[in-house]
């Protein structure tokens, strides 16, 4: 009898060590899984890096980029000016010319030689030149000022073909490219906040959009379209979507300077709504 309880255990002992070298394993091939999923881990993070630094980088370009629009646009207001003087020539007399004449010459005399000079009642005024500039017929300068852009409408008509075959993504690229903002945000309040469908690059040049002109509250752009300026960025934030560090930095300067600046242009409501994605924001960056 002693002999079959010995051979009992000793068959129990080798089940055990069968069941221990089994375990033993078992957590040998989970210890490479870990390791696997630990280096899997670290070269995304890798990716991840490697992509903040490039969209860094992007960032940087884009605000130089905006820099010259801006740039460009003062000149483009100063040559509108200088062609406004050519076409309204009147419009532009100085009120100072006209006191300082009034205190060197008698207004009846003044009068009078004008009635003299010119019959019509209205001196011919010189138009100030630039170095070297040679001055515009009256009709041509007409046009210059006049004629419209059609590009801005063939943009559009274009993304709404795109969005019509639900090519969402093409569409925001599109826009996104292009330095004027009014066809972006247009296209933002047609479609919605749809930052799911696009990929993670498109999202971060439209967020970096977003934070300039959020960046000029006063112009028209920000005024007139902060309602769905915020539907994104809530989104952005719900969904998830990556900001990069000088993204979070800007976009806290962008919100306080809407919501707090008392030269703000935004309702009382909307200075509200600022605030609460001004507080979803720091958390983000604290995270």
């Amino acid at each position: 009898g002693q002999g079959e309880l010995i051979a009992a255990q000793q068959r129990r002992l080798e089940t055990q060590e069968q069941q221990m070298q089994l375990l033993e394993e078992r957590i040998a091939q989970q210890d490479d899984e870990l390791a696997q999923m630990d280096q899997q881990l670290q070269e995304q993070q890798l990716q991840l890096q490697q992509q903040d630094q490039r969209l860094e980088q992007e960032d940087q370009q884009l605000n130089e980029h905006q820099q010259q629009l801006e740039q460009q646009e003062q000149e483009l207001e100063k040559h509108m000016n200088f062609l406004s003087e050519i076409l309204h020539p009147n419009s532009s007399a100085s009120s100072g010319s006209g006191a300082r004449q009034k205190v060197f010459e008698d207004p009846e005399e003044r009068a009078e030689k004008a009635a003299t000079r010119w019959p019509d009642g209205e001196a011919p005024r010189a138009v100030p030149m630039a170095d070297g500039a040679q001055a515009l017929p009256r009709a041509k300068a007409e046009a210059v000022v006049a004629k419209p852009s059609s590009k801005g409408n063939h943009l559009w008509d274009s993304v709404l073909e795109l969005c019509a075959e639900r090519r969402f993504l093409e569409a925001y690229k599109q826009v996104i490219a292009e330095p004027e903002e009014t066809c972006l945000l247009r296209l933002m309040k047609h479609t919605g906040p749809i930052v799911e469908r696009l990929d993670a690059e498109s999202n971060s040049r439209l967020i970096r959009r977003l934070i300039h002109i959020l960046s000029s509250p006063s112009k028209e752009p920000a005024a007139a379209s902060i309602e769905q300026i915020f539907s994104w960025l809530w989104q952005a934030l719900n969904q998830g979507i990556h900001f990069t560090a000088s993204q979070v930095e800007d976009l806290v300067a962008a919100l306080q300077k809407v919501s707090e600046s008392p030269q703000s242009p935004l309702t009382a409501a909307e200075k509200a709504e600022a605030s609460q994605l001004l507080q979803q924001v720091s958390t983000h960056r604290r995270a």
